[in-house]
């Protein structure tokens, strides 16, 4: 794993997984990297969906921003939200690490 040194860090993944994700940030937080996320979950947020492209935007923004990327695939699932971000990333040069590891 990347050391924290004020690393800046942009967690990808499911909703489904939004509890563990924030704690995932949490921790991480604590141990001195600067982690972003989209927590915004369309089951809590009445207008998340009327605003899906704005999201997007930003969340790409925010990968830019990142000095990487972790890919929260619990129990090796990865939606095709997160398979787009992952290609992102890819795209540009962003350091990709997966919580579990892949196949």
């Amino acid at each position: 794993m990347v050391e924290p040194t004020r690393s800046i860090v942009t967690v990808l993944g499911s909703t489904k997984f939004r509890k563990e994700i924030i704690q995932w940030a949490w921790e991480n937080t604590k141990r001195g990297f600067l982690v972003l996320f989209a927590p915004f979950a369309k089951e809590e947020i009445a207008d998340v969906e009327a605003n899906r492209q704005e999201l997007e935007i930003q969340h790409f923004q925010k990968m830019r921003m990142s000095n990487w990327v972790m890919v929260f695939n619990k129990n090796g699932y990865i939606g095709e939200s997160t398979k787009r971000e992952i290609q992102y990333a890819k795209d540009h040069h962003i350091l990709i690490q997966y919580l579990e590891p892949i196949p």
